[in-house]
Formats: structure tokens, sequence, C-alpha cells
């Protein structure tokens, strides 16, 4: 994922390096920086040779992304990264709950796109798409092997401007990974409910 990342950073950079000054007041247009923290859930199965398991639980969602406007007024693209935590989630093996202390992570280095309806604001749609992955934690420590995979995500939020250039909302996001590892398949879901602090 290295690789990938260093090519999305390059990628974000030339994005960004935009004439800022000519962004007009109160309309989503240049730079693009948006925030995002909330709420959410995710639940991750797998079935291989008469083997299941599945994991599941609350999730504290985040993202970073970065761009500019781009192409028609109100469409902003760049890239960036979607980390959703799940502190303390629940794992079943063939339909048995298994007490276990760990924590998961959902992450993900995505392009992006995030279309507003009017570039003053309001009703926006966003799409992203890019590799991510199903870290496990435990005892703290973090690596090894993990599925790796497709990750998309659909999101629908209404905001508006609080400053000249920084405008507050709310969205409802939905990323689907299709993650695997020596040839197991693990199917993962997490709808969300996040914040969104946005300069443009």
């Amino acid at each position: 994922m290295k690789r990938g990342a260093i090519t999305l950073g390059l990628a974000s950079l030339v994005l960004c390096t935009s004439t800022v000054a000519m962004a007009d007041p109160g309309k989503h247009d240049g730079f693009y920086m948006q925030l995002q923290g909330g709420l959410g859930y995710y639940s991750s199965s797998a079935s291989s040779g008469g083997f299941e398991q599945s994991y599941s639980g609350l999730t504290i969602p985040a993202a970073l992304l970065l761009g500019r406007t781009a192409f028609i007024p109100g469409l902003s693209i760049g890239g960036g990264l979607i980390f959703d935590t799940a502190p303390s989630p629940g794992a079943e093996i063939n339909g048995t709950e298994v007490s276990a202390s760990f924590k998961q992570f959902l992450i993900g280095l995505v392009g992006f796109a995030d279309y507003y309806l009017q570039p003053e604001g309001g009703l926006h749609l966003q799409a992203y798409a890019g590799w991510g992955g199903l870290e496990t934690s435990t005892a703290g420590g973090v690596g090894g092997s993990d599925p790796t995979g497709l990750l998309l995500g659909l999101g629908a939020g209404y905001d508006f401007f609080i400053s000249d250039e920084w405008s507050f909302g709310v969205m409802g996001r939905l990323s689907y990974g299709a993650f695997s590892i020596g040839g197991v398949g693990f199917s993962t879901i997490a709808p969300a409910v996040v914040a969104t602090l946005t300069y443009n």
C-alpha cells in the first residue's frame, strides 16, 4: 500500500496546486479540504471450506479528503484517506460468539468526487473508490496478514457556509469493501453518519 499512498499523495498535490486566491467567498470552488467524523457500524464476514467467521460492531468513522474544483461548478475531485475504527467489535465463528479483546480498522486510500448541486452549498453527493483493508489490532499491536482489496463508497449530505471559505454539515455514507486474503473473501459493509467540515 506504500506505493499507492505515494501515488495518491502526488496526485492530490497536483490537484491542489491551484490559485486558491481565485476562489469566490461563500461558494464551493478552488482548493478543497474536508474532514469527517461521526458514528457508524460495520459488518465483515467470510466463508471457506465450511468455516465461517464474522465481525461486527460500532465504529468511529473518519476521513481526510484533499482536492480542488474541476470541470464544472460545484464538482471537486481529489484523493484522501478513509479511517474507520471499531474499538470493541464482536466476533463469531460458525455462528458461535467468540470472546476476544481486539480492535479493527477499516482503512482506505481513495480517489473521490464531491458534487454540490449548488456551488453556494446545500445538498451534495459524494463517491469514492480505491484500495483498502481490514486491519486487526490485538494487545496494542498491529501488522501481519490482513484482508485487502477494492473499497467503494457513496454519500449524500447537506452543508452550509459558516464563513467565507468554511462550511459545516452532516452526511450519510456507505462503504463497501471487497477484501480477500489467501483466497478467502471478506465482504465488508460500513454505513455511517458523519459531520463534515469543508474548506472550499
